[in-house]
């Protein structure tokens, strides 16, 4: 059986837990305010091109242009290889094209 007191101390209960809610949103919020007004402030030093720094992109460029793409004969056989590579990431789960 229910008694009455059960249900006022479970209303008080939710109560006083949404407050508590309430309360510690409030805080979190006036705390990340305040944190990003400090943090505004802070000064960033500029960029600058160190002299290694041209050498490093030299050096990508040319291992990007030389070794980007494999050299491969396309034949029959890779482009058939292709396309079913293409179809299976176009339907994985075979819905519109069936295999």
């Amino acid at each position: 059986m229910i008694k009455s007191t059960d249900c006022r101390s479970n209303q008080t209960t939710k109560v006083h837990i949404e407050r508590t809610r309430r309360w510690c949103w409030s805080y979190f919020l006036a705390f990340t305010l305040a944190l990003s007004c400090v943090s505004t402030y802070a000064e960033i030093a500029p960029l600058r091109a160190l002299p290694g720094h041209q050498r490093a992109v030299e050096l990508i460029n040319y291992f990007i242009q030389r070794y980007h793409y494999r050299t491969a004969q396309l034949n029959d056989d890779l482009s058939s290889q292709i396309l079913d590579r293409y179809i299976e990431t176009l339907d994985a789960n075979r819905s519109y094209f069936l295999a």
